[in-house]
């Protein structure tokens, strides 16, 4: 029998994962010393969330970079796309985001405050979270 994983699975997830790539773009600061890191995600809108409340997870997440003096990093979202069989040619995925984020920079826990925890409250709420890469785009 497979198991449907729990929204308190998930979010431990969401969490680890975070702190994971935090972990990897401090390390990854010194792979990547002519380049910027970018980070990739994939997120599934969940049943319960919409577009509408990931996009704005997303521009939450955006501001708090820009208002804690991460000026650099950008954070934006696209539409996943995938190929309609039906009508052969690419459509917009209803239910896939993807998020990037251009000059990442890890941000120390103690830099988590409560607009923090908001923007990624936002994102448990409307989102499952996917696949993520990083990578060392040059400049």
């Amino acid at each position: 029998m497979i198991r449907k994983p729990t929204a308190s699975v998930l979010a431990a997830a969401f969490i680890a994962s975070m702190t994971a790539a935090q972990a990897m773009a401090a390390s990854a600061n010194d792979l990547c010393p002519n380049g910027n890191l970018m980070t990739i995600r994939v997120s599934k809108i969940s049943p319960k969330g919409s577009t509408a409340g990931f996009e704005k997870a997303v521009a939450d997440h955006a501001k708090w970079y820009a208002d804690h003096g991460y000026g650099e990093d950008k954070i934006v979202s696209a539409p996943i796309l995938v190929y309609d069989e039906a009508n052969k040619t690419e459509v917009q995925a209803t239910n896939e985001m993807m998020t990037i984020h251009t000059n990442a920079h890890p941000v120390p826990r103690d830099k988590h405050d409560a607009a923090w925890d908001a923007y990624v409250a936002e994102y448990r709420a409307n989102a499952e979270y996917g696949a993520e890469t990083t990578a060392c785009m040059p400049k």
